[in-house]
């Protein structure tokens, strides 16, 4: 239930902001606001205030604002048509009943729609049937009141400039959310530090146990000329140590030298696994048992990553057990037996590095499980989904990292710089879907966004954080993509309108909106099965 309404509240959150901006842009161009929803669908909460209906929506998705001009059907009356009418103290008819049969109104007028003018575009002043409307009336209809908006506060009145901004707002807001959300990661995580002393542990890391904060390392032994100058310096010592299943580094803890020995987590990102540290190969295999760490021992295995998904190739079916497993020990690559983590370190360097030559591959893995030896295909990432998320193909760490220190003004262009690095990641990926290297199946839909929210609440409030501003990112790129329906389409009817000098057809601009906003349903819908699928390992 706390992750249930933790993903209400993120999704609520980067909604409401991204609606907000449409809404302040829209009453200060002076346009009426029916309603101002967060969510879709059945009304659960609403309140009037003003001329505008604030409510909440039972499926906690989207939202939108209402304004005059922008229904899909604005025009309610046709000739001939019998409605309902009731009038003011001053003679003047204050509400339209859409139906004569409404048992609200038993002494209402009954009148028949001969001429009208609710826009009050020729003289300002509206009427039905050649008497005047009060200046708040409204239409009644079977579960709503909406008002009656004159043309002079609708949408299509007001400037090309006004009618941009407020379509823009929206994104704009999502825009400046995460900026001031990664200024406060920057204020809360502070500025490393120009030091080669051990600040933050990670929990669990392989340091942990080993360093101590404070610690100064001086040198890192078995490397040519190792005593660092500057952190960038020390860990480009431990890269090119990545085939070393043993570091040792001396420090300097309380005016004393320690040499301490740590084993790096080795983490392949292409394929979705890393190796296995002492403490998993003792919980997995209890404590008697003795850990090897030059041993190529499969470790952590990532969810829906090309390793949980590897294929059985002989002798296994996928009842058996599909996909590579934590323990398995690695005896060959493509034929090439694997000796130590250096050699298939080589193998999968030789398609990721600078001068690859990439194409689509399957590395064939002779793995030892059980004392049985089993063949499986998997099929990297490839570098394109890595390089848009700024990941690298091979890392190695040991899980420590410089002490920091708030700096106000250097936390300005390092939240510009998140920014700028999100923006280009959701770019990425977009490019990714329409050059077809990424296809539909692999998006996340509502269910996937509430599946990493849960991980992302656990991980800590700052890894939260992230996670909305990245949603809010996303939320602003994706709203922004020249598409019906979308705020980028809008403004694509506006760039017409800006060229052409005249207003497109405004029957056929809505229902363009309302056909492409089912199309994206229907892919929500399609998202969403897939999502439940991966949570429930299906398919």
């Amino acid at each position: 239930m706390i992750y249930i309404i933790g993903f209400i509240l993120v999704l609520g959150v980067v909604i409401f902001v991204h609606e907000l901006g449409h809404f302040v842009m829209a009453k200060r161009a002076g346009i009426l606001c029916h309603e101002f929803a967060i969510g879709m669908g059945p009304i659960v909460f609403s309140r009037r205030k003003g001329e505008t209906v604030y409510s909440l929506r039972l499926i906690p998705i989207g939202g939108f604002v209402m304004m005059a001009g922008e229904e899909v059907n604005e025009d309610f009356l046709k000739k001939d048509q019998k409605v309902l009418v009731t009038k003011n103290d001053k003679d003047e008819i204050d509400q339209i009943i859409l139906s004569v049969n409404d048992p609200r109104f038993p002494d209402a007028e009954e009148v028949t729609v001969e001429s009208y003018d609710l826009k009050g575009r020729d003289d300002g002043h509206m009427h039905l049937n050649g008497e005047p409307l009060a200046q708040e009336a409204y239409y009644v209809m079977t579960k709503k009141r909406m008002r009656i908006a004159p043309y002079d506060r609708s949408f299509d009145s007001k400037s090309l400039p006004a009618r941009f901004k407020t379509i823009f707002a929206g994104p704009f807001m999502n825009l400046v959310l995460a900026f001031l959300l990664f200024l406060l990661l920057g204020f809360m995580i502070g500025v490393p530090r120009d030091t080669l002393e051990i600040g933050h542990i990670q929990e669990g890391a392989p340091a942990d146990g080993v360093f101590l904060p404070g610690d100064e390392v001086l040198r890192v032994e078995g490397v040519h000329g190792g005593e660092p100058a500057d952190w960038g310096e020390f860990t480009s010592m431990l890269r090119n140590m990545r085939g070393e299943r043993t570091w040792e580094i001396v420090v300097m803890r309380e005016g004393e030298e320690k040499s301490l020995e740590i084993v790096p987590l080795l983490a392949f990102n292409a394929l979705g696994f890393r190796n296995m540290t002492e403490k998993e190969f003792h919980d997995l295999y209890g404590d008697d048992e003795t850990f090897d760490a030059d041993v190529v021992r499969v470790g952590r295995i990532a969810e829906n990553s090309p390793a949980a998904g590897a294929v059985m190739t002989e002798g296994c079916t996928r009842e058996q057990g599909e996909g590579l497993k934590r323990g398995d020990v690695l005896l060959a690559v493509d034929g090439i037996a694997i000796d130590d983590w250096q050699t298939f370190i080589d193998h999968v360097e030789a398609d990721y590095g600078p001068d690859a030559d990439w194409r689509e591959k399957t590395y064939t893995l002779e793995v030892l499980r059980d004392d049985e030896e089993l063949l499986l295909e998997i099929t990297p990432y490839p570098p394109e989904i890595l390089n848009i998320q700024d990941v690298p193909a091979l890392n190695v760490s040991m899980g420590v990292s410089r002490p920091t220190e708030f700096a106000f003004f250097s936390s300005f262009p390092r939240a510009l710089a998140f920014m700028a690095q999100s923006v280009m990641m959701v770019i990425g990926t977009l490019r990714l879907l329409f050059t077809g290297v990424a296809g539909v199946g692999d998006l996340a839909g509502p269910v996937g966004i509430a599946a990493i929210t849960a991980d992302v609440i656990q991980a800590g409030f700052i890894t939260l954080v992230n996670w909305v501003g990245l949603l809010s990112v996303n939320l602003a790129i994706l709203n922004l993509l020249p598409i019906p329906a979308l705020d980028g389409g809008r403004i694509v009817f506006l760039g017409y309108e800006a060229v052409t000098r005249r207003k497109p057809n405004k029957t056929i601009e809505n229902y363009l909106h309302l056909i492409m906003f089912f199309l994206l349903i229907g892919l929500i819908i399609y998202v969403t099965y897939n999502d439940i699928l991966r949570l429930l390992n299906i398919g």
